[in-house]
């Protein structure tokens, strides 16, 4: 009953297509799953993890416990191997530190 969610779609962009609210049958939540398209050439899953992190921190509640389900086939993949790397050492190591830092 107190549960908010949100969803954000990758591939080679990041997009928020559900923003934090309350989670139910007729939410905006189910429509925008029903709505995943995973046909995206790329995937820039830094950049989806770095946008869940900021909906949390600036719309999530104080009180509340953050979580972010990530679902992804485990590749960075730009199209790019130099920023692939760069980007994987961000997730890696800023943006995981970041959640730790701020309770996600």
């Amino acid at each position: 009953g107190d549960v908010n969610a949100g969803v954000i779609v990758f591939d080679q962009s990041v997009r928020l297509t559900a923003p934090l609210a309350p989670a139910g049958p007729d939410s905006a939540l189910g429509q925008s799953l029903d709505a995943v398209d995973y046909r995206g050439k790329f995937t820039d899953s830094p950049a989806a993890v770095e946008r869940a992190i900021y909906e949390l921190k600036t719309n999530g509640r104080p009180d509340a416990m953050k979580s972010v389900v990530f679902m992804t086939d485990g590749i960075v993949d730009t199209g790019n191997r130099e920023q692939d790397a760069e980007r994987t050492r961000w997730l890696r190591e800023d943006l995981a530190a970041d959640a730790v830092l701020n309770g996600i």
